[in-house]
């Protein structure tokens, strides 16, 4: 079944803003890329300008903070130092990191509204309040609306709003005041408060007259700030998406403003952090929110996701009208955050696949995803991953042995995906990881990334009537709505030991309603691709598999039009053609041969075989 693609509107980047942006940025078919990531804002702050451009002249790329939504204050000349750089360097990439979650209330306070910002579900006062004071010791209600689920370091301390109630109960976010929590006393149901934080002005309330909420909020994320920063509310923005003055379209104006005007030299932006999902309570939030910001609770929480995520994409389209066709916008892409292809010219990612996945068991997850982002998103097309340390399942950081480091090297290499080397392996500079050389060697791609798996395919027949997986469960920030009734199931019988899925699938609706893409058999653990109405062949792959039925669906429940499938007992070997040689990528425990019938390359090679080692890369060189 084909399903007929709707007519979209997609900005791509004009002659004279290509122009303007480094070579390799341009090119569709990349050879190894690496750019430096955050490591040059401590010396923007302390270097002269001219030592400081001289240091950082040699990389491809920065991609680094200049603004002050998340850290301490950068120096009066850091944008001379910056445009200077600009001048003397227009080749290098630079892209400005922005915090999307949240930022500090000293940042251009003048921009928001305290309707911006997300708060827990608040409470009343039963004592009056002065605007006299400069502390203020409030009687409330019900002094469990400032409770928190985990502890912040010494000398920061969390924030409230306290908002004016009509006589009606509703609340008027036109009359308000920011202040910071002192203290919290269960015994008297009291609270202390430093009044007045961003010295707008002090309210006065009468008993009963006031609604004061906790501020959702993060970090610090500097050891010298003592502020915490204040979410936004892309519940609310969705609510609002329509209104010129909603929280998504007047922030997409501000970072536009900044990249068109006091930031130009930045060739674009990359939004940490902005997932497509909200938060979950455990982990996440130490109550109940309010996302609609009325004061009650919340009755409608089935549309939490929906509402975040319109926000989150009406802020992101708010953004692109406002820079059109001059900047490059990223923004967190990992497949459970961000998938905003239509919008955006790439994602950021922690991790290959994730910076959860040390063993990369969703190895073939990160192939699917990054080509995807590569093939779909705006033009031209730009990714980053950053390779670091790997947390483990009790929170520590684990620095991956090598042969782990190399293939994640080599994958991000071979789905044209620009590398921020993220860790100094046995005190190795960033810059110099030992397979940087050998693979640069090879010089630029010679086609795209191919897949082979042996000729050992598995029948494969359609289930008739119910699958024994009802739903297919897909990862999701919140672990809400992140169930889906199966569509497609198959019959197996496999061998045991490694399998490769190949599925060539289209959904319903746009390129604007890219889904997970889910593939689950009965006894592993599923695999996941994105998926569109514009077809794209996914590749799955398991270790062992003795599953008896493999099932497909969209994360969105759209209709699923599988084109092609086959299934093989076998390993998935990757490989990319280059102009001096083909590098190859094995994810299993044990060494495969390969002969010359299995690959199709344009080179000559001489090889009868060649051995790909176990969870390893293998580079063979033209003669």
């Amino acid at each position: 079944m084909k399903i007929s693609c709707s007519a979209i509107i997609l900005f791509s980047l004009s002659f004279s803003a290509l122009a303007e942006l480094p070579p390799f940025v341009l090119e569709d078919e990349r050879e190894l890329t690496t750019v430096n990531f955050r490591y040059a804002e401590g010396s923007l702050r302390t270097q002269k300008s001219a030592a400081w451009i001289k240091r950082w002249g040699s990389a491809s790329g920065i991609v680094l903070k200049a603004l002050n939504e998340e850290v301490r204050p950068f120096e009066e000349n850091t944008r001379t130092t910056l445009s200077l750089f600009r001048e003397q360097y227009p080749d290098q990439l630079m892209l400005l990191h922005f915090n999307g979650r949240s930022r500090l209330p000293t940042f251009a306070p003048e921009n928001m509204k305290a309707s911006d910002f997300l708060y827990l579900l608040g409470t009343t006062n039963t004592t009056s309040i002065s605007d006299k004071d400069s502390t203020s010791l409030v009687s409330v209600s019900d002094v469990k609306a400032f409770k928190r689920n985990r502890a912040i370091q010494d000398g920061v301390y969390d924030d409230v709003v306290l908002v004016h109630k009509n006589t009606d109960g509703t609340l008027n976010w036109d009359k308000y005041e920011h202040a910071k929590l002192i203290k919290v006393d269960p015994a008297t149901q009291t609270i202390t408060i430093k009044r007045d934080l961003l010295k707008q002005g002090k309210q006065a309330f009468d008993k009963g007259q006031a609604y004061i909420a906790l501020h959702a909020a993060k970090g610090p994320f500097d050891k010298t700030v003592k502020q915490r920063l204040w979410e936004y509310n892309w519940f609310y923005g969705g609510i609002t998406k329509s209104s010129e003055y909603g929280l998504s379209n007047r922030l997409g104006n501000e970072l536009g403003t900044y990249l068109l005007q006091d930031m130009s030299f930045f060739n674009g932006i990359t939004l940490d952090v902005l997932t497509e999902y909200h938060q979950p309570k455990i982990g996440g939030y130490p109550g109940s929110i309010d996302a609609n910001q009325d004061g009650l609770p919340d009755k409608d929480e089935i549309s939490y996701d929906l509402w975040h995520k319109e926000g989150v994409y009406q802020f992101l389209s708010a953004l692109r009208n406002k820079v059109k066709d001059t900047k490059l916008i990223l923004a967190d892409g990992g497949y459970i955050h961000q998938k905003a292809v239509h919008i955006l010219n790439g994602m950021e990612s922690e991790g290959w696949p994730n910076n959860e996945d040390g063993t990369l068991e969703h190895w073939s997850s990160g192939l699917n995803r990054y080509t995807f982002w590569s093939k779909f998103s705006q033009k031209p097309s730009l990714n980053y991953v950053r390779l670091a340390e790997y947390w483990t399942e009790d929170r520590k950081r684990k620095i991956p042995p090598d042969n782990i480091r190399r293939l994640t090297v080599v994958a991000a290499m071979m789905t044209d995906t620009v590398i921020v080397p993220g860790h100094r392996p046995r005190g190795i500079h960033y810059q110099k990881w030992p397979e940087f050389k050998s693979l640069r060697d090879l010089g630029k791609p010679i086609g795209k990334l191919k897949h082979y798996a042996a000729d050992a395919s598995i029948s494969v027949k359609t289930k008739v009537g119910k699958p024994s997986k009802a739903h297919l469960e897909f990862p999701t920030l919140n672990f809400r709505n992140n169930k889906v009734s199966s569509e497609h199931c198959f019959g197996v019988s496999p061998k045991g030991g490694p399998v490769t899925v190949s599925v060539d699938a289209t959904k319903q609706g746009g390129k604007e309603a890219t889904a997970t893409l889910i593939a689950k058999p009965d006894k592993e653990d599923a695999r996941f691709s994105l998926v569109s109405s514009e077809a794209f062949t996914s590749w799955f792959y398991w270790d062992d598999m003795t599953s008896e039925e493999i099932c497909f669906a969209s994360s969105d429940g759209k209709a699923l039009s599988l084109n092609a499938l086959s299934i093989n007992n076998s390993v998935l070997i990757s490989y990319r053609e280059y102009e001096n040689g083909i590098v190859f990528t094995n994810p299993f425990n044990k060494p495969v041969n390969i002969l010359p019938s299995d690959i199709s390359v344009s080179g000559d090679y001489n090889f009868k075989q060649l051995t790909v080692p176990a969870d390893d890369i293998l580079i063979q060189k033209k003669m």
